[in-house]
This record gives C-alpha cells, structure tokens and sequence, in this order.
C-alpha cells in the first residue's frame, strides 16, 4: 500500500478508541507510528475496523482530555445489582454506599497489593473491590459506551413549555440542578424528553452537559432520589427510638410516649411546634393523599368516622408509629384500608433544627442518658457580633468546632458534659453572658446560618 497505512482496532469505531489516548499517546502516533498510540492506550489485539494513520491522529487529538471532569475514571462492572463501597478496605467494611452498575467514579487511590481501591463517586467516598472496577484505557472505553448527554436545570422553577416558546404551555416546572433528557438544540431552546413527551426549556436558564451515573448514599436507597436532607434525617432519627415503650398521654421518646405524643416529640426535635393529639393534628399542615406521602410526612387513620392514630411515614410503604402498649415504637406497613389522608408539614427548603453540619445523627439508642427537659437553641458563630471578639476559642480554652462545640450555662450542664440534641451528640465547651438555665447556643460556623436557624425549641438527653 503506498501513501496509506492501514490500522485494525479491537473492538469499536476510533472515536470510541480515541477517548482512550493521552498527549503522550498523540506524540507517540506523531513520532513513531500509529502502532505506539495503540501500544500506549493498552489495546494489545486486532479486529476488521481501520483507519489510516493520518485519521487516527486527528481522532487522538480530538480526544484529549475527554474524560467528562474525571482525572483517574473507575466504572463498576458487576453482573448485576450494585457494587458495594465500603468505609475501609475490607469486607468487614459499613457500607457507605452503592456504584449502579457502569457508574463512574474518581480512583483516588489503588492498592493492587490487597485488591482494593480508594474512590469518590457523587456524595459517596470510600473503598471499593478492584475486582469489580474497571480502571486506565478500559474503564475509557467504558464510559464511552455509558455516557449520556444531558440538559441541567440553571435556576430554581425552571419552566419546562410544550413548545419552543414563551407562549407555549407551562407542562412542569424542575429544580435547579435537575437533569432532562437532551433531544436537540434550537434556536434559544432545548429540547428534552420528559416520560415520552417532547417539552422545551429556555437554553438561557439551562446548559447542556455529558454525564456518567455515580454512587448512590444509603439515605438515598432507603428514601429514594430527590429526598431532602431534613426528611432522611428525620426518619433517621425517628428510627433510634424503635423498641421504646408505648405509654398513653406519653410525650418521651425513652420513657414512653402514644402515638401523637411520639410524632409531636419528633417534630419539636426539628423546630415545629405541632398540636398535641391526633385529631388536631390531622389538620394541621397540608392534607395530601396517602398514596402521595413522603418520609417524614404524617398518616392518619379512622374509625368509626373519627382520627384514631397518627404514624409517620418512612418510605417504601412503611411507617414507624407508636402502636400499642404490646408492641411499643415500631416500624409497620400503611394501613391502606384505614389510612384516610395524610398531611405535608415539613419545609424541605428550610433549614430545619437537623440543618448544615449539626444535624447529623450520630447517636444510637444506648447513648440516651437522662432526660434534661425542654431547652431553647439559638446558633452563634465566631463572628464580633456573635462573640464581641473573634477568637474562635471557647471558654473552656478549645477551639469551636461545628457539630461539636454548645454554650450553656456550667451551673445547669457542666462543661465537658456531653448532650443528645436532635440525634447529634454535642460537648459543652463554652459559655455567654445570655444563656442562663434552660437555654443552649449552638455553634456554627457562619453569621448568615445561625441567623438563619432561628430560635427553636427540643428535647437534651444527657449521653451515657
């Protein structure tokens, strides 16, 4: 052949291959032939699919970097289900998560010694078994095959028309952040695909992206995509008291509490203040059909044309109530045939008592010590306004740490004194010339988000 050498590829076309190739692979095709791009990229064997030498240069160069934002890209690759990523190298390992099937990842680490890697995919970071990941040239080819592209929501309320038009029909609105199926870009417009229907969004309030599926967090298992953080958390919390007594009229969630009394104890963890028997609390919030219900959101049942019992619910057709004085706080399906409605209180926008770096639960049912009554939370941060002078050294000589650091009054909860707020376990490191008694300042770490937080009102259980 004079003037064209001809090169067989394994397994696809060269713009698949060409998503293998670093700078050096393209150098390498430049210098010494295209046989040195293969040899760099890891292809070992042949097939009938050719490309001239010349081509497979431009496609090299075509693909540099195209690795859709990843450095080092991991792909599960399992038969089926999920690969599990674990919070340490072993199979001992809590799992912290779960890689979808062809998800992507960061391999922040390899350890082929022990057959294990370190990676962050999504929300989740962890290890993972190397036997089950693709890594280099493969997991390249992979991800090819795998990705997708997208059109992200840019703003809060993005209207989604039926036609490409601002006269068009609002068909849905979306959040920002939400992925749509791209279909093709018109003047100004996007179109995507929404469960079949072709709709149209504004391209001024969106952009298109290529993307790969990543890990998804075990709160997200349980509770399903697009579940805020103060529902999971909620639930969460709800669950450590599963086993505790029933008691009638009860309000504890150690000692006993019966159904309203449960949720309402809940609910003022989170900073709602909600009616205290079932009756008045089926209309408070908004009533919405069961079959509606989200985690956290509230169930009522009837008899005999009046509310008897309240449950939360938890998801996935299952509620955690306090039943009966037989059965205790448990964890049961929906009632279908007595569930009459249920009611929405929460405000998924809202930072809620469970908000930012402080409200994750970290306390399990044994740490409950005694109960300390009912005390009011206000947030303070660093700042000179918060502190008069910003030191960022507490009473007690530490530094303030979110999720860590409280302020009380030593006469009532004596410093180094560890407390349960809301599932969270803080230490009493710090004092104020305002907290007095029955009163806790929470430390954040910015103005703006103790503003924010408010005042509230909860349950302090001294921790064992």
């Amino acid at each position: 052949m004079t003037g064209r050498k001809k090169i067989a590829l394994k397994t696809i076309s060269f713009w698949t291959a060409a998503c293998l190739l670093l700078p050096m692979s393209v150098q390498a095709a430049q210098d010494g032939g295209a046989k040195g791009v293969l040899q760099q990229a890891g292809i070992a064997s042949m097939m009938d699919v050719s490309l001239s030498e010349e081509e497979y240069i431009a496609a090299a160069q075509e693909a540099q970097g195209a690795s859709w934002g990843y450095t080092n890209i991991g792909i599960a690759e399992v038969e089926s289900g999920n690969l599990n990523v674990r919070a340490e190298a072993s199979t001992n390992g809590k799992v912290v998560g779960k890689m979808p099937k062809g998800s992507a990842c960061e391999v922040l680490e390899n350890f082929p010694d022990i057959g294990w890697a370190h990676i962050k995919s999504g929300e989740v970071e962890g290890y993972v078994s190397t036997e089950f990941l693709l890594m280099g040239p493969d997991a390249k080819l992979r991800a090819n095959e795998l990705v997708r592209t997208v059109v992200v929501a840019d703003t809060d309320g993005l209207r989604v028309r039926d036609e490409a038009s601002t006269d068009g029909a609002v068909f849905t609105q979306v959040p920002q952040g939400e992925e749509l199926d791209y279909v093709a870009t018109l003047e100004g417009w996007y179109q995507v695909d929404i469960d079949g229907e072709s709709v149209y969004v504004s391209a001024e309030y969106a952009h298109v992206e290529e993307r790969l599926d990543t890990a998804v967090t075990m709160a997200q298992l349980l509770y399903g995509q697009g579940i805020s953080d103060l529902r999971v958390d909620l639930v969460e919390y709800a669950k450590q008291f599963l086993g505790n007594p029933y008691v009638w009229g009860g309000t504890s969630l150690t000692q006993g509490a019966d159904c309203s009394g449960f949720v309402q104890s809940i609910y003022k963890q989170y900073g709602y203040d909600i009616p205290r028997v079932a009756r008045d609390q089926a209309q408070y919030g908004t009533q919405i059909p069961v079959e509606d219900a989200l985690p956290g959101d509230l169930i009522f049942y009837a008899r005999d044309g009046g509310i008897h019992h309240v449950a939360m619910y938890a998801g996935d057709g299952k509620t955690i109530e306090a039943m009966s004085s037989d059965t205790g706080i448990v964890q049961a399906d929906v009632r279908k045939d007595s569930a009459v409605w249920a009611t929405r209180i929460l405000k998924d926008d809202s930072f809620g008592y469970a908000g930012g770096g402080i409200g994750n639960v970290n306390a399990v049912p044994d740490m409950y010590g005694k109960d300390l009554g009912t005390f009011k939370l206000t947030y303070y941060c660093a700042c000179e306004l918060c502190c008069d002078v910003e030191t960022g050294i507490t009473a007690t000589g530490a530094p303030v740490v979110e999720g860590r650091t409280i302020a009380v009054d030593p006469s009532v909860i004596p410093y180094g004194t560890q407390v349960i707020i809301g599932g969270h376990v803080f230490t009493a490191e710090d004092c104020g010339g305002s907290i007095k008694e029955n009163h806790i300042d929470i430390y954040v770490n910015d103005h703006e988000t103790a503003k924010a937080l408010g005042v509230n009102y909860a349950e302090v259980y001294l921790k064992k």
